[in-house]
């Protein structure tokens, strides 16, 4: 057998055995503990979220889920851990909007977000509402158009901060409606409820977990739920989109990030078993109540609404010209 043909056949050899051990290792997948790594701190609605699925994915997939709080620099730390990990399936990031919008928000970032992760399944959503201060006159949507369309500059809204996902979806609502309310940045939501009870401010858009108590001692106002369809929490409170601002659509989402080249079976298999995860009764009882909704978006579906996020924030933030703290 002459040189080439020797090479040839061994490298044909090569291959065929490392393709092998490929099949045979996702085949066995899981054989170890898998990461989720949460870009915030413990007791925020990302890092619970995550451990309620967290618990179910260890009985299901028979080994360890470790949720590991990875926070600080606007989530940029835990997703640079994993976009920069091994494409094995066995690190995922725990994702959200603040993943899509980063990629404007910031002139550089110490990765690549959409060459170096892999959006598998998103497992969840949490609706905003738009909130105003109870001695805000408007009680529907369209009669506060009216008041922002007749006080430019006059009614001033709260966010936890500039990129907040509060802040992007309040100048989505100026863009959209074209209206202008003024910006008041706090460091976080609850300085910022304070001051909307106080009327220093009197817009918000902001989840329910921390807003329904003041909400029902009358002291804040819900005019309308920022997602595409009703909430199940509120049925009776429009959309914004019915409300007088066709289109507008706005949540927050989660969903699970793997490093870019994780094997299609692997990401395929994830997603499914989140699927079974959230058809049990018990996690959607508990989903309730956090004041979130089970929403299954497989790999496929995930990825196009990712890319569609990324677009959309981004060219709020241009706009806009929000800057980051």
């Amino acid at each position: 057998m002459s040189f080439h043909r020797y090479f040839t056949a061994a490298l044909t050899a090569l291959c065929a055995f490392l393709g092998t051990g490929a099949v045979q290792a996702q085949a066995d997948y899981p054989s170890k503990p898998i990461r989720l790594l949460v870009p915030f701190s413990p007791g925020g609605p990302t890092d619970v979220l995550a451990r309620v699925v967290g618990e179910r994915l260890t009985d299901r997939l028979k080994v360890p889920v470790i949720v590991e709080n990875r926070a600080g620099a606007s989530s940029i730390i835990a997703t640079e851990a994993v976009a920069k990990s091994a494409p094995d399936g066995y690190t995922f990031l725990v994702g959200s909007p603040a993943t899509a919008s980063n990629i404007k928000l910031f002139q550089s970032l110490p990765y690549d977000t959409l060459a170096d992760l892999s959006p598998v399944v998103q497992f969840a959503s949490t609706p905003y509402f738009l909130i105003v201060n109870s001695k805000v006159p408007a009680k529907s949507v369209g009669e506060l158009l009216q008041l922002l369309k007749s006080k430019p500059d006059g009614v001033a809204y709260a966010s936890a901060g500039p990129g907040s996902p509060g802040n992007l979806t309040a100048e989505l609502f100026n863009m959209m409606a074209g209206v202008k309310m003024l910006h008041v940045p706090y460091r976080g939501t609850g300085p910022a409820l304070i001051d909307l009870v106080g009327d220093q401010v009197q817009v918000i858009f902001a989840g329910l977990p921390s807003t329904a108590a003041l909400i029902d001692q009358g002291k804040l106002k819900v005019l309308a739920v920022a997602d595409a369809q009703r909430s199940e929490f509120l049925p009776d409170v429009p959309t914004v989109s019915e409300s007088g601002v066709p289109g507008f659509e706005a949540d927050s989402w989660f969903g699970l990030f793997a490093r870019a080249g994780t094997p299609p079976e692997i990401e395929a298999k994830i997603s499914a078993v989140i699927a079974e995860v959230l058809a049990e009764p018990a996690i959607r009882e508990r989903y309730k109540g956090l004041g979130a909704v089970p929403v299954v978006r497989p790999p496929k579906e995930f990825k196009e609404f990712f890319r569609s996020e990324v677009d959309k924030w981004g060219k709020v933030i241009e706009t806009a010209g929000v800057k980051p703290e």
